[in-house]
């Protein structure tokens, strides 16, 4: 599965201008990469898709990205 995030970055990240490129790079390492506990000040009811994801929460993400890719 990263793979896959890999190559749809790829054909949607990679061609953008160097500043929009930059601005998506700091979101990923905000919500992606960074480890840090920075969303602890969020109650846990309250942070959505930040949180850590229970596998209904995960199947219902999928179903809405393959319902957006299928477009």
């Amino acid at each position: 599965m990263p793979n896959d995030v890999l190559n749809h970055a790829l054909l949607s990240l990679a061609q953008l201008p160097a500043h929009e490129k930059a601005a998506w790079q700091r979101v990923f390492d905000y919500y992606i990469f960074n480890n840090d506990d920075q969303h602890t000040h969020i109650p846990n009811d309250a942070q959505g898709r930040l949180a850590a994801m229970n596998p209904a929460q995960s199947m219902a993400l999928r179903a809405e990205l393959i319902n957006v890719l299928n477009k």
